[in-house]
């Protein structure tokens, strides 16, 4: 049924993310893509961090990475990176792909339909998986949009022999104990220089310790004015 949503959504097909330096461009077919133009002001602390500490030639992993307003980011404020993004979400990873392409940086950035975590496995996920935009998590109790598959970063990139990351984005929504179990072995190597992570309240000590055995501290911690303290913070990790 053609809604009144359905026909703005078709009359806008794209527009234009909220990064001053230059411009990136994200496919619109949904309200939760729209909410995604203001990736920016919404993570200023990333973008800065992008900025300040991603360098030529490196490489930056974006794990959850949604329709890529992140890495697109880095794509193009860094033109010789390589991004590597990992995005489970089938809606997401069309989002991801077409975004991708639309910004002619598809030379750059390697999309990667699977989760992390800390063994291979196929898990469920909730109704939001088939929303653009949305943040849909797996191993929900009412999950009814198929299932994703998951594996161990670790074993991800000694199998397709990705070049590993001098940095990394770690946004999962409460999975981040899990994708680092499956990542010690990358993380212990010390190539790794910097992760930004989002910080679950439940489980945010337990993420700053298991990072500082492998040699990552905490060196800022960001909220943002007016945040929501029911939401979770940021944290920027960076080799000691």
């Amino acid at each position: 049924m053609a809604t009144d949503e359905r026909l703005r959504s078709a009359a806008v097909t794209y527009g234009r993310l909220d990064y001053a330096k230059t411009a990136i461009y994200l496919r619109l077919t949904s309200r939760q893509e729209f909410h995604r133009l203001k990736s920016c002001e919404k993570e200023p602390w990333t973008v800065r961090w992008v900025e300040d500490y991603l360098g030529p030639d490196e490489v930056l992993y974006d794990v959850g990475a949604n329709v890529g307003a992140y890495t697109l980011l880095a794509a193009v404020a860094v033109p010789s990176a390589r991004v590597v993004s990992f995005e489970p979400s089938p809606a997401n990873f069309a989002a991801l792909c077409a975004n991708v392409e639309l910004n002619a940086v598809t030379d750059r950035v390697t999309p990667i339909a699977l989760a992390l975590g800390d063994q291979p496995r196929s898990a469920p996920m909730d109704s939001a998986a088939t929303v653009p935009g949305a943040s849909p998590r797996i191993d929900s109790d009412g999950a009814d949009a198929g299932g994703a598959l998951v594996d161990r970063l670790d074993d991800v990139i000694e199998r397709f022999g990705l070049p590993p990351p001098d940095h990394v984005k770690l946004d999962v929504d409460g999975g981040e104990l899990e994708v680092l179990a499956g990542a010690e072995r990358m993380l212990g190597a010390g190539r790794v220089k910097s992760l930004m992570v989002e910080l679950d309240r439940e489980r945010e000590r337990r993420v700053v310790d298991r990072l500082k055995a492998l040699g990552l501290e905490l060196s800022e911690r960001y909220a943002g004015t007016g945040r929501d303290r029911s939401l979770p913070a940021y944290g920027l990790f960076t080799r000691a």
